[in-house]
């Protein structure tokens, strides 16, 4: 960033040097004008040799400007394809994070149905037992299960829906 800040205060220099030059063109033919005018012939030809020598300098300075125009340029370009090659990184660093993070969610999913089976396994085996001491219990009970069911399906879905 150090060298193109240089290179666009180098630009902006050679600009302003451009414009004094071209603001130096204008003097000088309105002096040629004056000067055709009074028909003054040796200070014209010394004007015009003059002219001569700041059209070169200008071409010479338009030539350096594109020179560094074209280094400025080569140097943005660097530094953009830099940039893409790190967020390309970055993207291929994130596509592994989420790969181990979706094998990481669906092992838990898998367990959490597991425990969540074994629970209403064990609430089964439980409601069996207690069948036989209290018809009113096992109403509630099983009232109770298919609550707890309903609740183990959501999670289970929820889990599978991550």
């Amino acid at each position: 960033f150090k060298i193109i800040r240089n290179s666009l205060d180098d630009v902006k220099t050679l600009i302003s040097e451009l414009e004094d030059t071209k603001a130096i063109r204008a003097k000088m033919h309105e002096y040629k004008k004056s000067l055709v005018e009074k028909e003054e012939y040796s200070s014209s030809v010394e004007l015009y040799n003059e002219s001569k020598f700041q059209k070169a300098k200008l071409e010479e300075f338009q030539k350096y400007t594109e020179k560094r125009q074209e280094i400025v340029d080569k140097l943005e370009n660097s530094l953009i394809t830099d940039e893409i090659k790190e967020l390309e990184n970055q993207e291929k660093i994130l596509r592994t994070r989420k790969k181990v993070l979706l094998k990481e969610h669906r092992f838990l999913s898998t367990h959490l149905v597991e425990i969540d089976r074994s629970i209403l396994d064990t609430q089964n085996e439980i409601i069996d037992t207690l069948k036989d001491r209290d018809g009113e219990r096992l109403k509630n009970l099983e009232h109770l299960q298919q609550m707890f069911y309903k609740e183990t399906v959501k999670m289970a879905n929820l889990g599978e829906d991550i």
